[in-house]
């Protein structure tokens, strides 16, 4: 009896090491392990220049990411000074190359921040002296196709900035439906509309 239980006692010890190294083997191959490899995320590549300046910390020329806006675009000229009109910014509006934008300060004008094309010359104080009246064989300008410096050059009271506010109202609300309409822009007023109202038309 003594030697028939030393050999089953034999016979589960083997069995267990046999399993136990099946079990190892089973754990050790390649197809019984799963190696997970963190995703590979790519650089975004700072390949677009705009120019930033009035009421900024650091006005300057800046590289950004393609598809930034212009929150991103103020926080690398070192975010805004105390003076900056907030209620003029539009933080969500799209950067692009050579964008060259404008932070006014408060009081300074009643136009929101503006991006101006490089021929463009800033004029921060957008007041003009009105002339007294416009040429009379001058063709009205149509505000649905006018560009800024169509607007700019060729109506009494309108600057730089009202003329790309103009044209901005025009590009996210669509086609002006009469004259009137450029009150919804902001900074056009009573005063500015009796100044333009015979010299433009919306076709």
């Amino acid at each position: 009896m003594k030697g028939t239980f030393q050999l089953v006692l034999i016979a589960a010890i083997a069995l267990t090491v046999v399993g136990a190294i099946v079990l190892l083997f089973r754990t050790s191959s390649p197809g019984g392990m799963e190696v997970i490899l963190p995703a590979a995320t790519a650089t975004p590549k700072l390949d677009i220049r705009i120019h930033v300046k009035g009421e900024v910390r650091h006005p300057g020329v800046y590289a950004l990411n393609d598809g930034d806006r212009l929150e991103q675009a103020i926080e690398a000229a070192g975010g805004l000074t105390s003076d900056a009109d907030l209620m003029a910014i539009n933080l969500a509006r799209r950067v692009r190359d050579e964008d060259e934008w404008y932070i006014p300060k408060v009081g300074e004008s009643t136009v929101s921040a503006t991006v101006q094309s490089p021929s463009d010359t800033a004029r921060p104080d957008d007041n003009p002296a009105p002339s007294a009246q416009a040429p009379p064989s001058v063709d009205k300008i149509d505000i649905n196709s006018a560009t800024v410096a169509q607007l700019r050059d060729g109506l009494p009271g309108i600057g730089d900035v009202r003329a790309q506010a103009i044209v901005s109202y025009r590009e996210a609300n669509g086609r002006f439906s009469s004259v009137a309409e450029l009150l919804d822009v902001h900074g056009i007023g009573p005063k500015t509309l009796e100044q333009v109202r015979d010299l433009v038309e919306a076709r």
